[in-house]
């Protein structure tokens, strides 16, 4: 069998029969590698570690470990900001404050998959994610609004996330057992007395739509936030799997290991809402107020009902002073004072010049372009004058930099 271009045969099924190994030569390329060198998203999707040893308890445990001392490159965060707001997107920008599972229940390491972007190793949540968070918050409103009310945030609703024919039939569906299960609309519920006038309504309406905002999906702007290992310990193992008719408090608890995005940072989340039509932009602002009501009053992902998944959504005044504090904490130079002897001090200092070469690399970055402009002062200055004279002839040195004349 080949996975991705990799040659992967199957385990003997007294293991698992659905099991997966990477070919020995693949294996020994992957364990020569140092571990923060190894992708995060292939340990989780490629070379979990399964077990060729039944008895062998550690697997887990080393599959997490890898994933979390997977490489990540902080750079796809950035452009992915950038990216936000070159879209107009309406942002919303909210603080982590518990451990975040997110497509845990996917992917080859079962129950203990995260969504993980594949070329830099940054866990994000993805848009549906994103989208349900929001809709689940907006079905809760719906329940709790006025019978008078229903029709028209129903509208709101069914035009911001779209619609299918499943979303218009009435009743619930049926069980095995022939019993009575959930309803086949979760709008039914929500709309209570009022459903079948909120139902006549759409039926006049094409039997399906797609919605008016796309949700786009949210990565944490300062990078990598990290992962933290997490245990569950189940104490019925047995009966689970059928050995035991009644659940007991005699079996052995069972620790089980997976991987979850840490908190501990209190990592800043960008959520982006686009509106895909520009007259549409009111229903934006109203799936805005969802998802942020839905993100602190629900939470997102697996296991919030056990307190994951939890956000803190920021005013404007704190995204600011969080990109203020960002901005100067990527600055090669975070103070006047750092500058000026990094920088200014040398400027007439031959001796110095090689120090103040890489000072003068740095001052190239975009992060420090308010950096650059005081050195284009200071030169074009009367105190700047004989720093001028040694450096236009330095070739390490930008002449664009230089007062023309």
């Amino acid at each position: 069998m080949h996975i991705g271009g990799i040659g992967i045969p199957l385990l003997p099924q007294t293991i698992c029969p659905l099991m997966l190994a990477a070919i020995p030569e693949t294996l020994q390329i992957w364990n020569a590698l140092p571990k923060t060198g190894r992708s995060r998203s292939l340990a989780a999707e490629r070379f979990v570690d399964f077990p060729s040893d039944p008895q062998d308890k550690e697997w887990r445990k080393r599959t997490s470990e890898a994933i979390r001392d997977g490489q990540t490159d902080s750079r796809k965060a950035k452009a992915w900001q950038t990216f936000v707001k070159s879209t107009g997107a309406l942002e919303l920008h909210a603080t982590l404050q518990a451990r975040l599972i997110v497509n845990m229940a996917s992917g080859v390491f079962e129950n203990g998959n995260l969504a993980i972007d594949r070329l830099s190793g940054i866990p994000y949540i993805p848009g549906s994610a994103v989208k349900g968070c929001a809709r689940r918050f907006a079905i809760h409103a719906l329940a709790e609004a006025p019978e008078d009310q229903k029709l028209a945030l129903l509208q709101d609703i069914a035009t911001v996330f779209g619609w299918g024919d499943q979303e218009w039939k009435s009743g619930r569906k049926r069980k095995k057992d022939g019993s009575e299960g959930e309803f086949y609309s979760d709008f039914e519920p929500a709309c209570g007395t009022e459903w079948e006038a909120c139902r006549s309504h759409f039926q006049k309406l094409p039997s399906q739509s797609s919605g008016q905002v796309a949700f786009l999906p949210a990565f944490p702007v300062d990078g990598d936030p990290g992962i933290d290992l997490d245990i569950v310990t189940g104490h019925h193992a047995k009966y689970y799997e059928g050995g035991l008719p009644v659940a007991t408090d005699t079996e052995e608890p069972v620790p089980v290991i997976f991987p979850a995005v840490s908190a501990f940072k209190k990592p800043n989340f960008l959520f982006g809402l686009l509106p895909l039509h520009s007259q549409k932009h009111p229903l934006a602002e109203k799936a805005h107020t969802w998802l942020k009501q839905g993100l602190e009053t629900f939470g997102i992902g697996a296991k919030t009902a056990a307190g994951y998944g939890w956000f803190k959504c920021l005013e404007q005044a704190e995204v600011e002073a969080h990109e203020a504090q960002a901005a100067v904490a990527a600055s090669a130079f975070p103070t006047e004072l750092v500058f000026q002897n990094a920088i200014i001090a040398r400027l007439n200092k031959p001796q110095e010049y090689e120090n103040l070469k890489k000072e003068i690399e740095k001052l190239q970055r975009p992060e420090n372009a308010q950096w650059l402009e005081k050195l284009k002062t200071h030169l074009a200055s009367s105190s700047g004058k004989d720093a001028r004279k040694r450096l236009k002839d330095k070739e390490w040195f930008p002449k664009d930099w230089l007062p023309q004349p």
